[in-house]
């Protein structure tokens, strides 16, 4: 039987900045200083990082607002500054209107030491993430599920897609699994997504899941019927 553990949905509670001590779990996370509001930020922004005690892992959060390009320039980011950089947990939560907050926990397994420099490369380089994202989208709610081999870069490609086919994240769960592959058991990620397919997209929508089923050991599935809470 395969081993799940359900990613922390965050809260947010604060702003978050650098340096700020945080719990572990970021669904425990407090900042001392109440968020401005949204329209306040650039789109988008890095508003924290911060290592967790005890704890080889960097707190990354992002806001801004439409959440495929938003993860795909943030990704696209983390595997151009360190391509062993791994996202070990990820969650969403809405601020006001369109605008949302972004949770990463990143580790690297290969190489610990290094994240101090990803840290430091990811305050200077996010200045690369582009300014103008377009707006988001409104659309049929359709629901999907993306099993795949627990490597970087999952996220990132994606997202990738979606963005090229203009589909915009509504919503996003992921869990931690473990599969016997060939009997070895071999850590996956299961991505439960809700996109906004707009009018006149179905086709898009249709091609965009083709081009994911294409990922070598990826299983991609429909969810014709709404799961609970999602």
């Amino acid at each position: 039987m395969s081993a799940k553990r359900q990613f922390p949905t965050a809260f947010l509670n604060g702003a978050g900045r650098a340096d700020t001590p945080c719990s572990p779990n970021p669904a425990e996370a407090t900042f001392p200083t109440p968020f401005p509001t949204p329209t306040a930020f650039a789109n988008p922004a890095l508003l924290s990082t911060s290592v967790l005690d005890g704890m080889d892992t960097l707190l990354v959060v992002f806001g801004g607002q439409n959440q495929s390009w938003l993860l795909f320039e943030v990704t696209k980011l983390f595997q151009a500054i360190d391509p062993d950089a791994t996202i070990t947990n990820f969650s969403a939560g809405p601020a006001a209107g369109q605008y949302v907050i972004l949770f990463f926990l990143v580790k690297n397994n290969k190489n610990p030491e290094k994240l101090a420099d990803f840290r430091l490369a990811l305050e200077e380089r996010c200045r690369d993430i582009p300014r103008n994202l377009p707006p988001v989208p409104a659309g049929r709610p359709r629901r999907f599920t993306v099993f795949a081999p627990d490597s970087p870069g999952v996220l990132f490609q994606v997202c990738g897609k979606l963005k090229a086919h203009g589909l915009n994240i509504a919503k996003l769960v992921g869990e931690a699994d473990v599969r016997d592959v060939d009997g070895k058991f071999v850590p996956f990620c299961e991505l439960r997504f809700k996109v906004a397919v707009p009018a006149g997209k179905e086709e898009e929508f249709k091609a965009f899941l083709d081009e994911v089923r294409g990922f070598a050991q990826w299983e991609v599935r429909l969810d014709p019927r709404r799961p609970k809470r999602f």
